[in-house]
């Protein structure tokens, strides 16, 4: 079973990726592929495949024998309801990042339904019911006037642009959490000389405030 899970799994993510990438590619004729493959990534993620299988209920028919692993789908879904609670009153840059890192189970749960249905019902099919899924992720994450490059890329392009070769890219490291609230501090390395550091309940978030 859980090898053919996974071969569903490299199957949707595929399906899915061609689905993403042609939508955009039809919708935004003028932009280039640098400029798609940023908003592909804004919404091909584990992160946001994982916030749409919660949103529709798909994490419920998840059979895990890992007590650890439903616990730590348990405290997203927890995380997720709080983050509704207090939408629009948060004043985060990173409101696209939760506080909780998305459990990597979510996201392949939600490529390997979409593997299943391409071998079931093939892949007009995958398109018909995953752009319904995604509809909302690509118009606030894949909507070029809007779109909010993540920060680690865009310092990483600035350091590449200013210093082309002198240095090499941005090097991060996360040694440890700190205080009562478990924060993860993120620090962030040019040529091994330290040049910002930041805070975050996550990884990803501190490596965005370290950016």
């Amino acid at each position: 079973v859980w090898a053919n899970f996974q071969r569903m799994e490299f199957l949707g993510d595929a399906a899915i990726d061609f689905c993403v990438a042609r939508y955009l590619f039809d919708r935004y004729p003028d932009l280039g592929p640098g400029e798609l493959t940023d908003l592909k990534s804004a919404v091909v993620s584990n992160e946001a495949f994982a916030r749409i299988a919660v949103k529709h209920g798909m994490h419920k028919y998840l059979y895990a024998r890992s007590v650890s692993m439903k616990r730590e789908v348990d405290l997203y879904v927890q995380s997720l309801k709080e983050e509704d609670a207090v939408k629009g009153e948060s004043t985060d840059s990173f409101q696209w990042l939760s506080e909780r890192e998305a459990p990597k189970v979510l996201g392949d749960l939600f490529e390997a339904i979409a593997g299943a249905i391409l071998v079931d019902a093939g892949l007009e099919t995958v398109w018909n019911v995953y752009m319904k899924l995604l509809e909302e992720t690509l118009r606030d994450r894949a909507d070029p006037a809007n779109f909010e490059t993540h920060p680690v890329k865009v310092f990483q392009d600035f350091v590449m642009k200013v210093h082309r070769l002198s240095v090499g890219p941005p090097q991060y490291v996360v040694p440890r959490t700190m205080g009562a609230r478990r924060l993860m501090r993120a620090d962030v390395y040019l040529h091994k000389v330290k040049v910002g550091s930041g805070e975050g309940t996550t990884k990803k978030r501190a490596m965005c405030r370290a950016a």
